[in-house]
């Protein structure tokens, strides 16, 4: 999924200590390697993805943080490096409608129902997959992405409800769910909420700024930058000192296809297989006591 992704799941792991022992040391996080996995639901590209300027990537290995300055971090990529725009240049637009009616659907009954997506049988896992990268490829966004930079365009709270790669959360407690919230002034909280108490931990929230392209380089490029990093255990919200390294560092979301209810962002693991996330706002409705993936 997204760097931001990648780095919680990373805490989890790192908070243990916090749990187990109330501590707040915490490991070096370059001395943790995270799971980055990908599955043949995923549709490969016939040449590689363009390469992006991450944060996480510092020192070449994708495994730290650090390698390049908060300066450096903060400039948007280039024209060269920025990822592909709307939808990918390999599939036609046209059709798909029921596709994408049928992901709305299942999706929504789904979440309302608690039911998570890791209880899917395979073949049907496969069959939302399917409807997944339909309706990113070939139906056109109702909402532009790079309408997506208007101010409130955004605001409320997202829970992830799908995501063509299967390795997503595979290392996380089944209990978590993955929700991002966007406030005014451009910022946003993106959180793992665990429905039971996990080693103690209540949620880990990335409290960032963000910003969205406008376009036309790359509409609906989402640039989220670190403010700060925060873990909520036995009641309280601690913040994770030794992670205030990630501070003014960026982490990129590609968004392809937006229409107030679903979002979709795209991603690539690092053999240019690619991959789709899909969000759906939460408007009180939907099921709390369930994990969703």
């Amino acid at each position: 999924m997204t760097t931001t992704m990648k780095t919680l799941k990373l805490l989890v792991a790192l908070l243990i200590p916090i749990a187990q022992t109330g501590s707040a040391f915490i490991p070096s996080p370059q001395s943790s390697q995270p799971y980055v996995g990908t599955t043949k639901l995923c549709r490969k590209r016939s040449s590689p993805p363009p390469t992006r300027r991450m944060a996480s990537d510092g020192d070449g290995s994708g495994r730290g943080f650090g390698g390049s300055s908060p300066e450096e971090d903060m400039t948007p990529p280039s024209a060269v490096s920025r990822p592909t725009t709307a939808t990918s240049s390999s599939a036609p637009l046209g059709g798909g409608e029921f596709e994408m009616q049928e992901m709305k659907f299942q999706l929504r009954g789904m979440l309302k129902r608690g039911i998570p997506s890791r209880a899917l049988l395979p073949e049907k896992r496969d069959e939302l997959a399917s409807y997944v990268r339909a309706t990113a490829m070939r139906v056109p966004s109702p909402v532009p992405p790079g309408k997506l930079a208007e101010p409130g365009r955004l605001n409320g709270t997202w829970k992830l409800a799908f995501s063509t790669e299967a390795a997503t959360l595979g290392d996380l407690p089944r209990e978590a769910n993955v929700v991002v919230t966007f406030k005014d002034d451009r910022k946003v909280d993106y959180e793992l909420q665990f429905t039971e108490k996990v080693w103690g931990l209540e949620g880990i929230t990335a409290e960032s700024d963000y910003m969205v392209d406008p376009g036309p380089l790359s509409p609906g490029l989402i640039t989220m930058v670190y403010d700060k990093i925060t873990a909520k255990t036995f009641g309280q919200r601690l913040p994770v000192g030794l992670f205030g390294m990630l501070k003014g560092r960026a982490n990129y979301i590609e968004t392809v296809w937006f229409d107030g209810d679903f979002w979709i962002d795209r991603g690539f693991g690092p053999d240019g297989t690619e991959y789709f996330n899909v969000f759906m706002k939460d408007d009180g409705s939907l099921k709390n006591d369930g994990n969703i993936l």
